[in-house]
């Protein structure tokens, strides 16, 4: 086993986290923030300009600072700011899978939100725990935790719209636009 903090160390990956100096909700420039890292969905914040601020890039892996939220996504594409709360595991593919570092955190993560007794504690990226694994072994994990996440994701969205069906269906109901099969 490693940690995130020794393969960092060693050049392996870069921990990137929110400049101290953004601006939340006073400019143009997309965040994303806790919440939306939590939802799987797509930025909804917004930070005023700035040099410093820390961009997604795909393949970037999203990590939870929060215990009590433990997320661990690897991104999609380039896009937006990084927001608080949240920071960066960014992997050179060609070395190390981001998603089997991705499973790997999240399973940090998740185990500190077990053991944490307070919502506001912390989870300390470098302390995360990873098999040392060959890029092939790594693969073969990769692939079994993106399969996992796919599932969340499709999950997630079935009960979304499971939900929109159940008020539309009582909203008809109460208006008088549906009515009830006799």
């Amino acid at each position: 086993m490693t940690t995130i903090g020794e393969l960092a160390k060693a050049g392996v990956l870069e921990i990137l986290r929110v400049s101290p100096r953004i601006r939340m909700d006073e400019g143009t420039v997309p965040v994303l923030t806790l919440e939306d890292a939590a939802r799987g969905r797509g930025p909804t914040g917004s930070a005023a300009l700035d040099e410093d601020h820390v961009r997604i890039r795909a393949r970037d892996i999203v990590v939870s600072q929060i215990a009590r939220h433990p997320i661990a996504r690897v991104a999609a594409e380039d896009g937006p700011v990084l927001g608080p709360g949240l920071t960066i595991v960014r992997v050179d593919p060609e070395r190390t899978d981001p998603d089997f570092v991705a499973g790997w955190l999240r399973l940090g993560a998740r185990g500190a939100s077990l053991r944490s007794s307070t919502s506001s504690a912390r989870f300390d990226v470098r302390r995360a725990r990873l098999p040392r694994l060959t890029p092939a072994e790594q693969a073969g994990y990769g692939e079994a935790f993106r399969r996992l996440t796919d599932l969340e994701t499709a999950l997630r969205a079935a009960r979304e719209t499971g939900e929109q069906v159940l008020a539309l269906g009582l909203e008809g109901l109460g208006a008088g636009t549906l009515r009830p099969r006799t």
